[in-house]
């Protein structure tokens, strides 16, 4: 806790590093617009890939269902199968894209101490740490 001698003080560490509190506070705000910007192309990405999966589903039984031979519905089911295998992997990727973004937007900007704020470090031991 600060060792403030009267009230008056106060607004003035507040203040003191009033530099460092906005660039950390517009840090966060456009970490959130990244964030969120990252979370609409993951989702984007998934119902795309869901689409894809659906209309290759239906064409598969079409193609299971109009088979000449066992060994064309075999050809057509292995087919379906290497997309899924695709989509699958596509959808890991972008996954660990998102999370490595949510990471990267979640750590904390290191914060600059301003000449004031240093000083008044000092003034008020234990609010600021003095760098």
């Amino acid at each position: 806790m600060a060792n403030l001698t009267n009230a008056f003080e106060l607004p003035e560490m507040w203040n003191s590093n009033n530099e460092a509190m906005k660039a950390s506070v517009c840090n966060f705000w456009q970490n959130q617009t990244k964030l969120l910007d990252n979370m609409q192309e993951f989702t984007l990405g998934w119902f795309d890939r869901r689409h894809v999966g659906t209309h290759a589903a239906l064409d598969a039984t079409q193609k299971i269902c109009q088979a000449k031979s066992p060994a064309d519905a075999l050809a057509s089911y292995q087919e379906w199968v290497a997309g899924v295998a695709a989509r699958i992997v596509e959808d890991e990727v972008a996954y660990q894209k998102l999370m490595s973004s949510a990471v990267s937007c979640a750590a904390p900007a290191p914060m600059e101490l301003s000449q004031k704020a240093k000083e008044q470090a000092t003034l008020f031991p234990g609010v600021w740490a003095a760098a």
